[in-house]
């Protein structure tokens, strides 16, 4: 069964490299690890992986099953305005500084 794991991350984690090397192993794990609380939502899911691919935010597909979107503060709270989320996701949301760069992760485990 595949889970749809969708956080935010710390833009500037070093657990995540965002050069994109055709060389490296995408098997190789690069995904940043969560700051936020890890909830499971198949459409935050699928949206981030939707604008990890697009011109919207600079954002990749950094491994097989992890895709990022850098966003501001700002941009974070707005994207999960809409979505039904759990109140913990919510109260953490209100604490981004919104001028500075996140990472939305979509990871499928």
């Amino acid at each position: 069964m595949t889970f749809y794991d969708v956080y935010v991350a710390r833009a500037d984690d070093p657990a995540y490299t965002r050069e994109l090397d055709p060389q490296r192993d995408r098997n190789e794990t690069n995904c940043p690890d969560a700051l936020s609380p890890v909830i499971y939502d198949r459409d935050c899911f699928h949206r981030i992986r939707a604008m990890a691919g697009s011109s919207e935010v600079l954002g990749m597909q950094s491994d097989w099953g992890c895709w990022v979107a850098l966003v501001n503060g700002a941009q974070a709270l707005k994207f999960f305005r809409d979505a039904d989320i759990p109140q913990e996701m919510e109260n953490f949301l209100q604490t981004l500084k919104g001028d500075q760069l996140y990472a939305l992760v979509a990871l499928e485990t």
